[in-house]
């Protein structure tokens, strides 16, 4: 299959905007004016079945309270596939989510270890590719203690 060369950008501008969002949660800090930069004005986001449809700014509210509590996090993307139809498309990425947190005492920590798979609808703005709705899948996830560094 040969792509034009807008095809091409639109399937790089994609990807940047999915990875965006996890980018700038795993830095420390969190970058969080980056992370708004994925996503449309009305986007959604939704964690079945524990989060239903819910804005970036109420999600970013959620994430925030583990800020106490949170050492770090890594999301690692692969398997992403995208299908651009005019103004839109849609994308299924595949992610391995690792966090480590403070554990209930001072010489251990929690490592979290999850598989996950997102299903994005974007859409071309001004700014370039926007997420619209994302739904993140949780495919398996476990905890374990870990001792401290």
């Amino acid at each position: 299959m040969t792509l034009s060369l807008q095809e091409v950008s639109d399937r790089l501008e994609i990807t940047d905007a999915l990875l965006a969002y996890s980018t700038a949660l795993d830095v420390p800090g969190r970058r969080w004016d980056q992370w708004y930069k994925c996503f449309a004005r009305d986007a959604v986001c939704e964690y079945p079945p524990h989060i239903g449809p819910t804005p970036p700014d109420k999600l970013q509210e959620l994430f925030s309270q583990n800020d106490a509590v949170r050492l770090t996090t890594q999301h690692l993307f692969t398997n992403i596939v995208i299908a651009v139809e005019g103004d839109t498309a849609s994308a299924r990425s595949e992610c391995s989510y690792a966090a480590v947190n403070r554990g209930e005492t001072p010489e251990k920590n929690v490592l979290r270890l999850s598989g996950l798979w997102f299903a994005d609808e974007l859409a071309r703005t001004e700014e370039g590719w926007r997420i619209t709705h994302r739904v993140g899948n949780s495919r398996w996830s476990f905890a374990v203690d870990i001792d401290a560094a």
